[in-house]
């Protein structure tokens, strides 16, 4: 076991003294769950703020906010669609496990994914004149996603993917900036340190993540997807397609939201697109009469 497999980011740039803190934890997650800090101390054979320094360098405040974490982890164990397949599955049972898997988890966030709370994202960003994208690996995919519906969202999406260049865009925020940051662990530290970056500058977070973690305790608003598979093993699948369905129901949302002259612009756009690329299923001319 090690750090990743209890959802936390991995023990890479932990001092010495820190992974003594992390091989205390990860030989027992449960007993470290409830002990205290001077207890924690006595065994790892630290002193009581390397405990502390050890949380914040894994992205959290302090010690109790990464308790609470690591508890509702332990609660919630990461699952992965690879631990229902087995070696001697044929090609057409692992097709069938492999979907099936994916269909729950769009199931499941339709039955969990608070309405009210996606309606609040919309309305933040349609008060916005910016929007920047935090993700990297999978996560960092849906914000490409993002970024390509700049369209339908009305406004610039800046989604930058190399962690410095995320880093920058988040001391340029305004506060009429809103950062998207995405997150399936909720505890990435390159999101974590960009989204409180540009919150010291005004802006407003919005968080789309699959736990409770620093993420969500540093955004203004967190769109929650529920934790669906094991990132630290496997390319997480089942958590970008439920990402990327949150990032479509939105966008239809602003859609909505900006009305029927926004809905002719798309239409517009779509029409000119079509003449670009050639297509033989083209709009008739009269349904745009400015164009």
């Amino acid at each position: 076991m090690d750090l990743q497999a209890l959802g936390f980011s991995s023990a890479a740039g932990l001092r010495p003294s820190e992974r003594k803190v992390a091989d205390c934890l990860l030989n027992d997650p449960e007993w470290f769950s409830r002990a205290t800090l001077s207890e924690i101390a006595e065994i790892a054979k630290v002193s009581e703020p390397t405990i502390l320094r050890f949380s914040r360098s894994l992205g959290f405040r302090g010690f109790q906010d990464f308790k609470y974490t690591l508890i509702q982890n332990l609660a919630n164990p990461p699952a992965t669609v690879h631990t229902l397949i087995s070696e001697s599955d044929s090609v057409s049972t692992v097709i069938s496990k492999t979907l099936e898997a994916n269909i729950n988890a769009l199931i499941s966030l339709r039955e969990s994914l608070d309405p009210e709370v996606l309606s609040q994202a919309a309305e933040m960003i349609l008060g916005a004149t910016d929007l920047i994208i935090l993700g990297f690996g999978a996560s960092g995919i849906v914000g490409q996603d993002f970024a390509q519906k700049f369209p339908l969202f009305g406004l610039p999406i800046h989604a930058p993917v190399d962690a410095h260049q995320q880093f920058m865009a988040a001391t340029l925020a305004k506060p009429t900036s809103i950062i998207m940051a995405i997150s399936t662990t909720g505890s990435s530290i390159a999101v974590l340190n960009s989204a409180r970056e540009a919150k010291s500058r005004g802006a407003s977070i919005i968080a789309l993540s699959g736990r409770d973690g620093p993420l969500a305790h540093t955004a203004d608003l967190v769109l929650h997807t529920g934790q669906q598979e094991d990132t630290n093993e496997f390319t997480p699948t089942s958590s970008r397609l439920v990402q990327l369905a949150v990032v479509d129901a939105l966008s239809v949302i602003v859609v909505l939201l900006r009305g029927r002259e926004a809905s002719a612009e798309l239409r517009r756009m779509k029409h000119r697109l079509n003449s670009m690329r050639g297509s033989t299923q083209l709009l008739e001319p009269e349904v745009f009469p400015d164009v």
